[in-house]
């Protein structure tokens, strides 16, 4: 096992590498209990713990830095460690096809947790995840069996589904749509944004190849035949509340570039500034509104 700081929480191991705990672990004693509101990041594959620690320190510094109100959230951003990689950088990259499993039971084993926290003071836990790359994978996993307990009345009733942001997301987008298998605890969260990259050559590439050759995660899994990943165009859209194009982005660059972080922030609808350009300003005198590169498309505001 390897050291955790308060606000970290792992299902494996070893810091690269190796395999599953066998329950949830947390950096305290108590862990999540007694919270009423969680906020989890949930890194991708090929991912030591010290690579995802660097990505989520610079996510939230770059957060803090630009939204002074931020600061208040990341009081309730707790860090999750899953293993999708191998100790080999090289061999870790190409064992793409083998972590699938291991997000899938990194999902079921969180949802076990979370349904197993007693009720805080206020009544209630509002659950929000945000995810990157196959850490999609691992919240939509998470909130399939979060889905399946409720429909065995097993689901802790003082869970709030409030949403997620997906960000890059390695999953297969026809599975998200009406319909689809996990469409169903997608629908938990009231809030769904989804953060894509026509620009990003690994979900572009390598997503539709990694994907076919994945041995199906559990009976009934389909991992489809040279699949388009939901990071790539932002598909499904009907599934979201928001989806938005993130400008020239590659696959590494949600957690380290500062632009992620406007986003994230209308997410938890802290107010946002409005940016002027100078090349912007009309003729007439009259400024217009700049909101950076990225178009937003949103359905509803959720």
């Amino acid at each position: 096992m390897f050291y955790l700081f308060p606000s970290e929480l792992t299902v494996r191991t070893d810091p690269s590498g190796g395999d599953l705990t066998q329950n949830v672990i947390s950096g305290t004693t108590l862990g999540l209990q007694g919270r009423n509101r969680v906020i989890l990041l949930l890194h991708g594959y090929a991912n030591s713990v010290d690579d995802a620690r660097k990505s989520y320190g610079r996510f939230l510094d770059n957060l803090q830095s630009q939204f002074q109100s931020a600061k208040g959230i990341v009081t309730d951003v707790f860090r999750f460690f899953w293993p999708g990689d191998e100790k080999w950088p090289g061999i870790s990259q190409l064992s793409y096809p083998l972590q699938i499993e291991s997000a899938y039971k990194s999902g079921q084993m969180l949802a076990e947790y979370l349904n197993s926290l007693s009720v805080p003071s206020t009544g209630v836990i509002e659950l929000y995840l945000i995810t990157h790359s196959l850490g999609g994978r691992v919240g939509i996993e998470l909130l399939r069996h979060l889905y399946e307990l409720k429909q065995a009345s097993q689901l802790n009733s003082h869970i709030i589904f409030r949403g997620f942001i997906m960000m890059a997301a390695a999953v297969q987008q026809a599975r998200l749509g009406p319909g689809g298998d996990l469409n169903s605890g997608v629908l938990l969260m009231s809030r769904r944004y989804v953060l894509y990259s026509p620009w990003d050559t690994v979900l572009h590439f390598a997503f539709p190849t990694g994907q076919t050759a994945t041995p199906n995660a559990y009976p009934g899994d389909h991992e489809g035949i040279f699949p388009e990943a939901v990071g790539r165009f932002g598909n499904p859209r009907a599934s979201w509340t928001v989806s938005q194009s993130m400008y020239k982005y590659e696959h590494s660059d949600y957690w380290p570039r500062a632009t992620t972080s406007e986003p994230v922030a209308q997410f938890f609808g802290i107010v946002i500034p409005n940016r002027i350009a100078s090349s912007q300003m009309l003729t007439n005198g009259v400024t217009a509104n700049y909101l950076g590169s990225s178009a937003i498309s949103s359905q509803s505001p959720g």
